[in-house]
């Protein structure tokens, strides 16, 4: 891949040139104590993530029915309040009714789910979780994008080949609106939170050697932010970490020079639904700091089977800083029921 700066609004907008890009966001939802450990009684967690996929298949072909770009979506509700987590996709070929994107900002469509950007920079979202809960969100970032990496060209190993284009949006205020048929998932009617929001386009992400990757995206309680990840052996060694802290205004916090940072697994949990044995914590080591990673439940493991074709953890989760309390966001952990193919 060729480093180039990112340019707003058009990198809002898909890349189809590029083999994969997804549109990314998860949200701390409800109740929430800042104070102390653990969440409030009301709290939840959202995912929904958008993916554009060119298949190489087609190329030539100038029907709109060739299926040259696939879009897919998953959307997650994390309720540890009652141990639940539920979870839907969506697959569709681009070109057909009701499933597009464009190029021009973030604007998709997926066979009745969609997630747009006006142009105030707002970006609202509307989507069905099962049969019976329909969710429409609001979405408004505080911040300027978070450009990761060097001005947003995010490597993934020592060379260019491989790397990404990557920015974020890391303090989204979130409205969600939820209407429920019987049962649905006891979500309220109106409640509000705080989103993080990545897009990411690339056609090489992983290098030799790679099977998954370990990432998470922290709401600070402070006002910060902190991106952190590393791509995976199967000997569960790392191939490349990136560790991205950000004060209240959005300025990097440097870590001392040579400073190492390593991810460390604690435990395990086996998903009853795959069998893939995950870690039921982690420890990240960075500079001196031993921040613990904490998931609000073991069970938060997306079977994305009938869309994608790829099973990954993504769940709601807390920081600590020894047993201080110090932020919320989500993990996501790849490659452990397969390796990735991207």
């Amino acid at each position: 891949m060729v480093p180039r700066p990112l340019v707003f609004p058009a990198d809002h907008g898909a890349h189809p040139a590029f083999r994969t890009e997804w549109w990314y966001l998860t949200a701390w939802m409800g109740d929430r104590s800042d104070q102390g450990s653990g969440s409030g009684p009301n709290a939840f967690g959202l995912q929904i993530t958008f993916f554009r996929r060119r298949t190489g298949i087609g190329e030539t072909n100038p029907s709109r029915f060739a299926p040259r770009q696939l879009l897919l979506a998953h959307a997650a509700v994390s309720l540890p309040s009652k141990g639940l987590h539920r979870h839907d996709e969506r697959a569709g070929r681009a070109g057909v009714a009701g499933v597009r994107f464009s190029e021009a900002t973030t604007d998709l469509s997926l066979n009745g789910w969609t997630f747009r950007r006006l142009d105030s920079g707002r970006y609202l979202a509307e989507l069905t979780l099962g049969a019976q809960t329909r969710l429409r969100l609001s979405l408004d970032p505080t911040q300027a994008p978070t450009l990761r990496g060097t001005n947003g060209f995010s490597q993934k190993g020592p060379s260019d080949d491989f790397a990404s284009f990557y920015y974020s949006h890391t303090h989204m205020q979130v409205q969600l609106e939820a209407e429920s048929q019987g049962q649905g998932l006891g979500l309220p009617k109106v409640s509000k939170g705080l989103g993080w929001f990545d897009h990411e386009w690339s056609s090489s992400i992983l290098p030799p050697g790679a099977v998954g990757w370990d990432w998470i995206g922290i709401h600070l309680l402070d006002g910060g932010s902190l991106m952190a990840f590393q791509l995976r052996s199967q000997k569960a060694e790392a191939v490349w970490t990136e560790f991205d802290e950000r004060d209240r205004r959005g300025r990097r916090v440097a870590l001392a020079p040579g400073a190492a940072v390593r991810w460390e697994a604690v435990g395990q949990w086996r998903s009853p639904n795959s069998l893939a044995v995950y870690p039921r914590a982690w420890i990240l080591h960075a500079a001196g700091r031993r921040l613990e990673i904490r998931p609000l439940m073991p069970n938060q493991e997306f079977d994305g089977r009938s869309s994608t074709g790829i099973v990954y953890w993504e769940g709601a989760v807390e920081l600590y800083d020894a047993s201080r309390l110090i932020g919320r966001g989500y993990l996501e952990m790849t490659g452990y029921a397969q390796a990735m193919q991207l």
